[in-house]
């Protein structure tokens, strides 16, 4: 894909845009670890039932379930 569009007069490209985006985040990153700010920890299986029924949007059918997805 190389999808041009313009902004602030300038023409620009999709993939440039998001290949920058990218290489931010990833300098955040390493500059979060750097700092030492990250802590190590581990997540549990409600934990684990929390994240994925959010990110999914379905709530539980039974135990180990979610409606419409297998066990996790």
């Amino acid at each position: 894909m190389h999808e041009m569009f313009t902004r602030d007069g300038r023409e620009l490209s999709l993939d440039t845009v998001i290949y920058d985006r990218s290489k931010k985040k990833g300098q955040t990153m390493i500059d979060t670890i750097d700092r030492g700010c990250l802590e190590g920890g581990c997540l549990d299986d409600e934990d684990l039932r929390i994240i994925f029924e959010h990110l999914l949007g379905r709530r539980r059918q039974g135990p180990g379930t979610l409606k419409g997805q297998a066990a996790y």
